[in-house]
């Protein structure tokens, strides 16, 4: 992604200006049986609160 591209999280909706210090991840979602994927961003913290609580967070997903 160009750092001064703007993005809206694929959760919230909110559109962020990316930066090298930014505060979310790139996803690439691929749909069960399907070939192709899609890449979609979002912000850590709300990743962190649709992750299912079993899924192990690990220090990628640290703020």
């Amino acid at each position: 992604m160009d750092i001064k591209e703007q993005v809206s999280c694929a959760f919230c909706m909110e559109t962020t200006d990316v930066g090298l210090s930014g505060d979310g991840v790139t996803l690439e979602i691929t749909r069960a049986g399907e070939q192709s994927t899609q890449f979609v961003w979002a912000h850590l913290s709300c990743l962190d609160e649709r992750l299912h609580k079993q899924v192990t967070r690990g220090p990628w997903l640290d703020d």
